[in-house]
């Protein structure tokens, strides 16, 4: 079941995100099958460990607990409700990490979709159903690193109102998912009539020109957590496009 508040897990199946170990893989593919059963805490706990998979293998269950704000023992149960024997044992499967920003930014299409976005004022983000989370997860995300951002995860009055007048300047990112995509086509139909830059992600009747960004959904054995895979790398990639460039030494 996919909820709006909580990002689901996500598998990796990206040539651009190749480095990242299996096991990585393994753990977001865990945390997407067991989320709906997670409390609360847990699902708190779940929306930090993919925000921090570097960083994880190097932090011990009190120090996770402290910057998620819960206790130690929820780390522990929730490690062991995703079938690891304790938190050490997830630890032992993120030997790598994610990717980094560097690697990111040359990146290629997700690259490309993050150039049409990052300058957006503001991004437009719509996709309903299964693709919810996604949008929590740009949303969210983008937010973090100062770039404007309105979700739009149902078919209501506001949809409408922010399609049929997007502001001069807005970038549009449309997600459809298991054939849930009236409203991302929308979008990417509002975001043609408009003349703003659109990414599509997912399979739908995208307006002729409009920028797509492939997903393949066979690695992960269903379009939703290849899906989410996007979203986290697109918030990976619109950081590196907004983040200065390291300086260089003279």
């Amino acid at each position: 079941m996919t909820t709006g508040s909580v990002p689901e897990g996500f598998a990796i199946s990206w040539r651009t995100l190749a480095a990242m170990p299996l096991d990585t893989v393994d753990l977001t593919s865990r945390l997407e099958r067991h989320q709906a059963r997670f409390s609360p805490a847990q699902r708190a706990l779940a929306r930090y460990v993919l925000r921090h998979l570097g960083e994880i293998p190097m932090m011990s269950a009190h120090e996770v607990a402290r910057e998620a704000h819960c206790s130690p023992a929820t780390v522990v149960r929730f490690a062991q409700a995703l079938g690891y024997e304790g938190y050490p044992d997830l630890q032992r499967s993120l030997p790598g990490g994610a990717p980094n920003l560097t690697a990111l930014r040359g990146s290629d299409p997700i690259g490309a979709a993050a150039r049409r976005l990052a300058a957006g004022r503001p991004v437009v983000a719509a996709g309903e159903g299964h693709a919810r989370a996604a949008i929590v997860l740009i949303e969210e995300g983008l937010s973090r690193i100062g770039v404007p951002v309105v979700g739009l995860t149902e078919r209501s009055p506001r949809a409408r109102a922010w399609l049929s007048a997007l502001p001069r300047g807005a970038a549009v990112l449309a997600m459809a998912q298991r054939g849930e995509s009236t409203l991302a086509e929308a979008a990417a139909r509002a975001a043609r009539g408009a003349g703003a830059p659109c990414v599509a992600v997912g399979t739908a009747s995208w307006p002729q020109g409009t920028f797509q960004v492939p997903v393949d959904a066979g690695a992960a054995g269903e379009d939703g957590t290849a899906t989410f895979a996007v979203a986290a790398s697109l918030v990976r990639a619109v950081t590196a496009e907004t983040s200065p460039p390291a300086a260089v030494g003279a």
